[in-house]
């Protein structure tokens, strides 16, 4: 048996023959048979333990965040919301305007603020909205159109114009609901075009995907 085959003694007077607790250059040295088993674990512990130190410097290096760091990802991104919609940035940034000002006119009326506030007026910035995004939708279409591009702008004010025509029957259906509190018109009757509108949002979003 060669030197480096030898048991060693560890604390506790126990004894080992495990190459990883040979001194370095031990193992380059035998002449053993054992000799290039030796040496390949001896060199695979020191690539593990420089790994295992430089690990979580490099992460950071490379762009990697600290687990106690939380990310800044956005639930949807602009370019997602954009293929999923079928909506320009324009019209989205009209819709959002339109959610603001409807908020903010819905707080006034129930606080007590604006008395002669009637629920049309509070969803009239929906409806403006709406008016201008088939104004947008038109003219982009009829360009469209002019530039060969004949089956995209039918698919495309085909596809607006259902959207926007189930967002305004519910909307007119919920002020009808709120403002002349008839009991005709149930939840359920009123709720059914924002299902229509989900299938088919979900529909373009396996599409897209």
């Amino acid at each position: 048996m060669c030197a480096c085959c030898r048991p060693s003694a560890l604390p506790g007077g126990t004894r080992s023959t495990s190459p990883l607790l040979l001194p370095a250059g031990t193992a380059a040295g035998c002449t053993c048979a054992a000799a290039p088993c030796l040496l390949g674990l001896t060199q695979r512990h020191s690539v593990l333990l420089s790994q295992a130190r430089s690990g979580p410097a490099c992460s950071l290096q490379d762009g990697g965040s600290s687990p106690h760091t939380p990310s800044g990802v956005m639930l949807f991104s602009l370019r997602e919301l954009v293929q999923w919609l079928g909506f320009a940035p324009f019209e989205l940034l009209l819709q959002a305007l339109a959610l603001l000002a409807a908020s903010v006119l819905l707080v006034l009326k129930v606080d007590g603020v604006a008395t002669g506030l009637s629920w049309w007026g509070v969803f009239a910035p929906f409806f403006a909205a709406d008016g201008l995004s088939t104004y947008f939708t038109t003219i982009v279409s009829v360009r469209l159109f002019q530039d060969g591009e004949k089956r995209l702008a039918v698919l495309r004010l085909f596809w607006i114009l259902t959207l926007l025509s189930l967002k305004f029957v519910f909307e007119m259906l919920l002020c009808q609901k709120l403002g002349e509190q008839s009991h005709e018109l149930w939840y359920g009757l009123i709720m059914a075009p924002v299902f229509i509108l989900l299938q088919l949002l979900m529909i373009r979003a396996c599409r897209v995907n």
